[in-house]
């Protein structure tokens, strides 16, 4: 104030106070007074669609907030609070403030990259990430005079942590450069997320202020939409196959297994490294049946007990009534039943004689008639007069063997 008194009294009032504006006016542009510029048309355009096509539906996991309006051009019109992501399955803490476009990127990366990536690396899912920064009105790296951060609009993500379902965790920071796992992990999702996401950055950038978090936005740099992710990603190889193996006490001593536990399922196999890793069915023990002998021949030795074989005896054909067979009343005689394989009929009866004087004679059999007379028939007829002779009427179909000639009306052929 006393160099703004001192300007006073030396210089005429209008100088002093275009003099004052002049040094207040960079302090009241960063504040967003004189900021007259507009948000990018494009980013209301894929809010709209995002929500057009129902990419995310407001749920108790993406809760709707809100319009944010300013200071300047900062905000976004239907911001969302994001607690989780995958319908519940990988938490966001702390919750993100971000747009609809970027919500949706978030679920699919993380569908698609990360959990694949966690199962590969380390036999188990993400449940939770650690959020850094989503919505925040400031300047790309928090210097003064660069453009506005993807943040300012909330459409943006830093991420600087992955936790398993086995209560893992992998950070950036300490990953990036850190075990096998770690390493491959960490460049796996890196690699995954550069076109998805249109700004990815992460440990290894020239500016070096992403050592510790990913950086995820979906900015317009350019008319193609083309993405830009330092440093250069780099696929890592595939993990190699994972081996299981049956946890102690899983295999029991076979010796020692009562017979009526046999068929009882094996111990599941873990993962020797990781419990939480799914067993794998393929290499569980099998338990093998084991012969016993009765108790009163058990032989004073240990280890596992090799069969033996009882000599049994010929059964004894029993005596038996065939009468008794035939009727099923008794076995076969060798402990077997009998069954009656024919029913049983009864003896056969005499059959009754008419009475004397009742048509004991046989009843004749009675000639052919014709009508309804009792006459026979009448002979046949006897041709009279000379019998044709053979060229006259229709010709008689001779057989002969060998070729012959055959006419009948106009077709004249051989017969075989």
């Amino acid at each position: 104030m006393r160099h703004f008194e001192e300007m006073a009294t030396r210089y005429p009032v209008p100088i002093t106070r275009a003099i004052v504006l002049a040094s207040l006016l960079p302090m009241l542009s960063a504040c967003g007074f004189f900021d007259f510029e507009e948000r990018d048309p494009w980013r209301e355009q894929a809010e709209a669609a995002c929500y057009a096509r129902k990419e995310v539906t407001p749920s108790a996991v993406a809760v709707p907030m809100k319009e944010i309006d300013g200071p300047g051009i900062c905000g976004v019109r239907k911001p969302l609070k994001v607690n989780a992501s995958l319908g519940g399955a990988v938490e966001i803490t702390p919750p993100a403030t971000l747009d609809c476009p970027m919500t949706a990127a978030i679920g699919r990366w993380l569908d698609t990259v990360v959990q694949p990536a966690a199962w590969e690396r380390y036999g188990a899912p993400v449940v939770s990430i650690k959020n850094v920064a989503s919505y925040g009105c400031r300047t790309r790296n928090h210097k003064r005079g660069e453009k506005l951060s993807e943040h300012a609009f909330a459409n943006a993500l830093d991420i600087a942590a992955f936790t398993l379902a086995n209560g893992y965790t992998v950070t950036v920071k300490s990953g990036w450069r850190g075990s096998e796992a770690d390493r491959a992990f960490l460049r796996q999702v890196h690699y995954g997320a550069c076109g998805p996401f249109k700004t990815v950055l992460g440990p290894g950038t020239s500016d070096g202020m992403h050592e510790e978090h990913f950086h995820l936005d979906l900015a317009k740099h350019n008319a193609k939409y083309s993405a830009y992710c330092r440093p250069t990603p780099v696929e890592p190889p595939p993990a190699e196959p994972r081996i299981y193996q049956a946890s102690p006490g899983s295999v029991p001593n076979m010796s020692t297994v009562p017979v009526a536990s046999l068929g009882a399922p094996a111990t599941d196999p873990v993962l020797s490294n990781n419990p939480e890793a799914p067993p794998d069915f393929s290499r569980t023990a099998i338990q093998q049946p084991v012969f016993r002998q009765p108790s009163d021949q058990q032989p004073a030795t240990t280890g596992r007990q090799q069969p033996r074989m009882q000599p049994q005896t010929a059964p004894q054909r029993q005596t038996i009534d065939p009468a008794d067979v035939y009727h099923g009343r008794q076995n076969d005689g060798y402990g077997q039943p009998v069954y009656q394989t024919q029913p049983s009929y009864p003896p056969p009866q005499p059959v009754p004689q008419p009475a004397a004087g009742y048509g004991t004679a046989p009843r004749p059999v009675p000639s052919p008639t014709f009508g309804f007379g009792t006459s026979p028939l009448p002979p046949a007829p006897v041709p009279s007069g000379p019998i044709p002779p053979a060229n006259i009427g229709p010709p008689s179909l001779v057989w002969q063997r060998g070729p012959q000639a055959a006419i009948m009306g106009d077709v004249t052929g051989s017969i075989r």
